[in-house]
């Protein structure tokens, strides 16, 4: 069976359902490693057993020490951009074909880092997907990524971290490769926060992203969605 074939036979929620908290066996089929290293080489397989084993190794302890080791293992991947415009739709963006590929946009960098943390155990209810804004030092010059440009900025896609409900978020980026809280981020403009139970659920899925330019910069805080009814 082609890599491809296999993928759609495994399918992303195959994967999520293969493991979760502490005590549940996560892990990557051997088939799909043999497939990988013949098509895509040694290299890439190896990413996917190193994947596997950050989480397989993973034990209650610091969130913190889990924000670093995932952000510093995806963010080795490339950056490129499929599209021109940030958007959902029922093309789910994959972990497994992100670390294939070592290559994706920014909403393929945060789905890969929100899933891995979920699988290693940190409450999602600490985690949102932010669509935001990227202006100012970081934003990459056209010529290396001719990305969507409007007049308020770049589209991008970071995760967010909320260690309580009116915490300052950390930051997860692939522009800064380093864990930030908002405050030192003034080149991100935040539009929205999705919830992460509605990017890993199939059934929760939305079609489209708010694309309006917004008025002033919001607060993280302000972007929570149904506050008292996420439990910490």
């Amino acid at each position: 069976m082609s890599l491809s074939g296999l993928l759609r036979v495994i399918g992303f929620m195959a994967v999520t359902m293969s493991g979760g908290s502490y005590g549940i066996t996560f892990s990557v089929p051997e088939e799909l490693l043999r497939e990988v290293q013949a098509q895509y080489g040694a290299a890439a397989e190896q990413r996917l057993r190193d994947w596997q084993q950050i989480i397989v190794q993973s034990e209650p302890g610091d969130d913190i020490e889990k924000l670093v080791q995932v952000n510093g293992f995806v963010n080795r991947a490339h950056q490129i951009t499929k599209t021109l415009h940030w958007q959902r739709s029922e093309e789910r963006v994959d972990p497994l074909q992100f670390l294939i590929n070592h290559a994706g946009d920014g909403q393929g960098f945060a789905m890969t880092k929100l899933f891995t943390l979920h699988k290693m155990g940190v409450p999602l209810s600490k985690l949102r997907i932010g669509y935001v804004r990227a202006v100012g030092r970081y934003l990459p010059k056209r010529a290396q990524l001719p990305v969507a440009q409007t007049d308020s900025g770049q589209s991008h896609t970071v995760l967010a971290y909320f260690s309580t409900p009116d915490a300052e978020p950390l930051i997860l980026d692939n522009l800064d490769k380093r864990i930030r809280v908002a405050s030192q981020r003034p080149d991100l403009e935040p539009v929205y926060l999705f919830e992460a139970r509605e990017m890993l659920l199939p059934d929760t899925l939305l079609s489209s992203l708010p694309t309006e330019k917004p008025h002033y910069v919001v607060k993280w805080q302000n972007l929570l969605p149904n506050l008292k009814s996420v439990h910490y």
